[in-house]
């Protein structure tokens, strides 16, 4: 009997340890993909219709707490490295991933048991730098820092990228801050590559944890603020946020002029000039310059030129290789004048009748040579 008891008594407590591990460990992966895992697609960056764009605070802010009735505890309090905010009576708190409002709120409850006022105002004072990645069709991609640009003027004209704080660095004036947008963004990585999609630009950001947590990933055209002026697709950046420029499969000559007629892209190239040509070398050009035009640059064509070799090296290591006639008439853009990139190197070879003529003036000239000095001594 006592050794029936006991394995029923086993198996029973038992089986409430495995059901509690299995609940636990079910909440852990819930947690996790609802943390780390979620990715909401198709938000609406430009309008904030789908989701409502919040700031999230992180290292590196400098935030301005105002306590109701506690002017003691008004201050400008900076979220240090590891996202931690000192603050009177509770010490140390972790705040990186808040936005102000789920801030606001934690901070509530946190001093409901020490004030008998917890009214309190949050406002930032200071933003981080604005660190993000840039991928792609992008000419330099990699990870990049935009800073945040303050203008003290009370008539600003605010823009959907223009922050408006309250900033102790002004008193009690209000401040225009200037937010990092994705234009700027792309002049940084040196514009776009030739096989760049403009009308497919994703971002991939930081989602509020009141509005799920994870990420969140929409498309922005920038065609639409390239052709019409839409500043809304203009958007700002965010701390944290990854741009990924597509590849199009269909790149236009029109697309090409489009992304080199404006200043996203440097204002000039650097390409270089070899073989039969008066000036080879290096040459500096404005940028959406063709092929033809560096050859002018150089002061062009040597007699006896036969076919040009055009090599552009890519940043996947391989090279775009073409061999082709010179046409002084060709349209920009056409096969054989190509609107150049920075780095471009192009080479004039000389056709069968020079290089003839190099081969016997290499074996005429030290004969000759043998033949003045002989006659100098004569």
């Amino acid at each position: 009997m006592y050794n029936i008891f006991s394995k029923k008594k086993y198996y029973f407590l038992l089986g409430i340890f495995l059901t509690s591990t299995l609940t636990s460990l079910n909440h852990y992966s819930n947690a996790q993909s609802r943390d780390n895992l979620y990715l909401r697609e198709n938000a609406d960056l430009t309008s904030n219709q789908e989701i409502k764009i919040k700031y999230i605070v992180g290292p590196g802010d400098v935030l301005k707490i105002t306590f109701k009735g506690i002017p003691l505890f008004n201050n400008n309090y900076i979220i240090n490295p590891e996202g931690l905010l000192s603050l009177p009576e509770i010490d140390d708190i972790y705040v990186a991933g808040y936005d102000l409002e789920e801030l606001k709120s934690l901070l509530i409850e946190k001093y409901q048991s020490i004030l008998f006022d917890t009214s309190l105002k949050i406002s930032v004072s200071k933003y981080r730098p604005v660190k993000f990645f840039l991928i792609g069709e992008i000419n330099i991609p990699g990870l990049y820092t935009l800073e945040y640009k303050k203008f003290d003027s009370v008539a600003f004209n605010q823009s959907p990228n223009t922050v408006k704080e309250f900033s102790s660095d002004y008193g009690n004036t209000t401040s225009q801050i200037l937010a990092p947008k994705l234009f700027d963004a792309i002049q940084l990585g040196g514009g776009f590559t030739n096989n760049a999609d403009l009308s497919k630009i994703n971002i991939i950001r930081k989602n509020t944890k009141s509005q799920g947590g994870g990420k969140i990933k929409a498309s922005i055209n920038l065609f639409s603020l390239l052709n019409d002026g839409d500043q809304n697709q203009n958007i700002r950046i965010y701390d944290g946020d990854s741009i990924i420029i597509s590849r199009s499969n269909k790149s236009t000559l029109k697309q090409l002029i489009e992304i080199n007629k404006t200043n996203i892209t440097p204002l000039s190239i650097e390409v270089f000039v070899t073989g039969n040509v008066k000036k080879p070398g290096r040459t500096t050009l404005k940028k959406n310059s063709s092929l033809n035009s560096a050859l002018a640059s150089v002061g062009g064509q040597q007699n006896l030129t036969g076919n040009i070799e055009f090599i552009r090296l890519n940043e996947n290591g391989k090279s775009d290789k073409r061999i082709f006639k010179y046409d002084y008439s060709a349209q920009k853009g056409a096969f054989n004048n190509p609107i150049l990139n920075d780095g471009d190197i192009i080479a004039v070879k000389k056709n069968i009748l020079g290089k003839s003529t190099d081969v016997l003036n290499e074996i005429a000239s030290p004969i000759l040579s043998g033949y003045g000095i002989y006659k100098l001594f004569d």
